[in-house]
């Protein structure tokens, strides 16, 4: 799937990506979008999960983008990865406790000269 990037590209006119040792080069093509194909199906929905940061070039590969992103729900997968599935008790003391009230000593007088006639 070719896929294009809106992130600016370096000095050089590139994007690079790197997703399990695979480097992705997005370069500029005749139109000046930064474009590069990614045959890898996990690797492209990766990228196109970024936000707005990735999104497929050609027209035809909407729809497939668009399976790509949604992904495959691995709520299961035993992976602690902010789900939605840990386990919450609503019993549970607050992580951040207020506090403790600790009474305070009352404030000493002063230093310094004494007052005229005193």
């Amino acid at each position: 799937m070719r896929l294009e990037t809106t992130i600016s590209p370096r000095r050089d006119g590139v994007v690079n990506v790197e997703i399990d040792g695979q480097k992705y080069v997005f370069a500029a093509d005749e139109s000046g979008s930064m474009v590069c194909d990614v045959k890898n199906d996990d690797h492209a929905a990766h990228l196109l999960k970024q936000g707005d940061n990735f999104l497929p070039y050609d027209e035809a590969d909407f729809a497939k983008a668009a399976e790509l992103a949604r992904g495959d729900d691995d709520s299961n997968d035993g992976n602690d990865d902010d789900d939605g599935e840990d386990p919450v008790d609503m019993n549970a003391a607050p992580i951040e406790e207020p506090a403790s009230v600790v009474a305070a000593e009352p404030a000493a007088p002063k230093a310094g000269r004494k007052k005229k006639g005193a």
